[in-house]
């Protein structure tokens, strides 16, 4: 996929950076262009097989979550691989030797992508109540505030999240990318906003938990996850959607059942939890509708669907609260 943001390396600044890593007697190498924002490359050895994720020169245009998301990334799969049993990849060689952009390689993950899994029924539902008991592992994980730490911390959640949207809308605006009703965003916010008060402890998000970040094992069992660039410290609720992005919460019996098992503090469907999860959904909508003009040229097709799956999840966001009344808080 053809990105604004993805460097550029040439074959020899390749060969040198294989080199820095230790990496000499590789068999073959191979581009990976599934990816938007970082360059990748896949490694093939006798040994076994590896990704290097070269990420963007730190002049380019980006949000502002983005600058130096790739020291997030890092610093998520150690707090990761220190604070759980979660299978994550081992990072062997990161630098900005060579080219100067932050770069890293890391061991390919076992198993299969979800999306290019093929689960009975039965199988889905183990490795959803699997995935929900990982959640909480990762859940565990806590900062010192909420929000992104490359950026602000605050200390609530409703500080944060109010500051991490209207950054996301400011960076949109600035790229002309302006949503078309923001009015009806901020109105919706407000209406739902206590609900962000109810969030206490600042846990660690990945917020990126889309098909194609997680894995399956032959057997159908969770194997672990990647990409943990876009973590925040947050609202728990944030996890719970991104595989299903347009489905609800409460259908997904196997994530439920397996979260609640485990974790310090439950899934439940309170009017004000509900919103969380709205609220947190919205969230990932203007993420995804704002980057699209950083990462995609307007004459480019997938600009225009990745902006229309942006407006369905914004839309579908608010949609899910239109019959749920706000609680009357007596104070």
């Amino acid at each position: 996929m053809h990105s604004r943001t993805k460097a550029h390396v040439s074959g020899e600044q390749l060969v040198t950076m294989l080199e820095v890593a230790g990496l000499t007697e590789y068999t073959r190498v191979v581009e990976l262009t599934g990816g938007e924002f970082n360059l990748a490359f896949k490694i093939f050895t006798e040994q076994g097989n590896y990704i290097m994720k070269v990420g963007p020169n730190p002049f380019t245009d980006m949000l502002t979550y983005e600058r130096n998301i790739m020291d997030v990334e890092l610093w998520a799969y150690e707090e990761v691989r220190k604070q759980t049993t979660i299978t994550i990849p081992e990072i062997i060689y990161q630098g900005h030797d060579v080219i100067g952009n932050h770069w890293f390689v890391m061991t390919e993950m076992a198993g299969k992508l979800l999306c290019d899994s093929e689960l009975t029924d039965t199988q889905l539902y183990q490795w959803y109540y699997q995935f929900g008991q990982v959640l909480a592992q990762l859940h565990n994980i806590k900062g010192e505030g909420f929000g992104y730490q490359q950026v602000r911390l605050h200390p609530s959640w409703k500080e944060a999240y109010y500051d991490m949207v209207l950054t996301l809308l400011e960076d949109a605006e600035k790229q002309g990318n302006t949503w078309p009703d923001t009015g009806r965003i901020l109105r919706f916010i407000r209406k739902w906003e206590e609900a962000l008060e109810e969030v206490s402890e600042p846990r660690l998000i990945h917020f990126d938990l889309f098909n194609n970040n997680v894995f399956a094992d032959p057997e159908g069992n969770f194997a672990g996850f990647i990409d943990t660039e876009r973590c925040f410290f947050g609202d728990y609720y944030a996890d719970f959607f991104a595989i299903d992005f347009l489905g609800r919460l409460e259908d997904n019996h196997g994530l439920i059942e397996g979260y609640n098992s485990v974790a310090q503090e439950k899934i439940t469907f309170t009017p004000y939890a509900r919103a969380r999860v709205a609220l947190s959904r919205l969230m990932l909508g203007l993420l995804m509708f704002s980057e699209g003009t950083t990462r995609l040229a307007t004459c480019d097709p997938e600009h225009w669907d990745r902006k229309l799956l942006a407006t369905q999840i914004i839309e579908f966001a608010m949609k899910e609260m239109a019959e749920v009344e706000v609680p009357k808080i007596l104070k």
